[in-house]
């Protein structure tokens, strides 16, 4: 889960969070509603104030980011950020419950993902993948 990166292993917080994502997942069941219909963070969010994006904030900001690239007159566009607003776009832009992942045996939060659009039809040329890294 994305709020427990950078956290030690013996921090309280990462500790206590781990235990009540644990009794969340356990009190649903269904791992299908858990994955693609829960939203953990708006829960923790609510539980323990702590200050990151719910699905339906990150949904809005892909959306504008998907917008302005919309806009414009461009051949080609580059978009850098971090992976999660990325993933969350492309499962957007394809409406998708997943994001389709290639190679990232040379790092996980630093990839190219090459997306066409060819008259308002999008085709994902390649899926997150950091073989240039290597």
């Amino acid at each position: 889960m994305q709020i427990l990166y950078g956290l030690s292993k013996d921090d309280k917080y990462k500790t206590k969070i781990e235990k009540e994502i644990e009794k969340k997942q356990k009190k649903i069941g269904d791992p299908i509603e858990y994955i693609y219909e829960f939203d953990m963070d708006k829960y923790l969010n609510e539980k323990y104030d702590v200050g990151i994006e719910t699905k339906a904030e990150m949904n809005k900001r892909s959306q504008k980011i998907i917008d302005f690239i919309e806009s414009k007159k461009c051949k080609k566009i580059l978009v850098v950020s971090h992976a999660g607003i990325i993933m969350n776009t492309i499962k957007s832009i394809f409406n998708l419950n997943f994001t389709p992942i290639g190679n990232l045996s040379n790092g996980k939060n630093c990839w190219i993902s090459y997306i066409q659009n060819d008259g308002g039809i999008y085709r994902l040329v390649s899926p997150p993948d950091s073989t240039h890294l290597g």
